[in-house]
């Protein structure tokens, strides 16, 4: 008998139900993901501040960049109409690595910047919301740091124009319920912005 020849030369493994089963979980994963985000939305709005656009993610459609089909995370930035010198964001780092960064778990991370008196934040890079893991030392145990925005991106990435930054970061996998989202994320975030969006840098 002839052997399949589109399955033997195959370099994909051939346990097809494993390979569903763990897309699966990834989309199930990104919908919990997702419902944790408009949860912030939610509590962000509550504060006065909305979200800047509906878009979440980057991916890529082409061939040629197959390892960015998947997100390596998901963000969301906020504005206020009285207070356009800030942007407040929120985000679930996945995979995320390169050169300098590698994860050992997913990550919840949520911050502010700052683009000084009398400025406003224009458009702004959407990798953003991943400074805190570019700070040195970072850390996810939910405490501030203040990293800089003009100089804590590697070379050649667009940065940001703000003067300043704050940030912190949870394990992703720490957040059981919306509420728990709320009271260690969104309401330390609002009180952080309160209390130093104030004094002018």
């Amino acid at each position: 008998m002839a052997k399949d020849q589109s399955t033997e030369d195959s370099p994909m493994s051939n346990d097809g139900e494993n390979v569903i089963a763990t897309l699966q979980q990834t989309r199930r994963f990104f919908g919990e993901v997702a419902k944790l985000l408009q949860t912030a939305d939610a509590a962000m709005e509550n504060g006065s501040w909305s979200t800047c656009e509906n878009k979440a993610i980057i991916s890529t459609c082409s061939i040629n960049t197959a390892d960015e089909w998947l997100p390596e995370f998901a963000f969301r930035y906020y504005e206020n109409e009285e207070q356009k010198h800030l942007l407040p964001f929120i985000a679930a780092l996945f995979d995320y690595e390169d050169e300098e960064i590698k994860l050992r778990e997913p990550l919840l991370t949520a911050g502010w910047y700052d683009y000084g008196t009398g400025g406003e934040y224009d458009d702004y890079p959407w990798h953003s919301a991943v400074i805190h893991v570019y700070n040195r030392e970072w850390k996810a145990d939910g405490k501030w740091r203040e990293p800089d925005p003009r100089t804590s991106f590697p070379k050649g990435w667009a940065r940001p124009t703000a003067v300043r930054c704050r940030s912190l970061a949870l394990p992703l996998m720490s957040f059981a319920s919306a509420q728990g989202l709320t009271q260690r994320v969104v309401e330390p975030l609002l009180e952080d912005i309160r209390s130093f969006s104030g004094k002018a840098k």
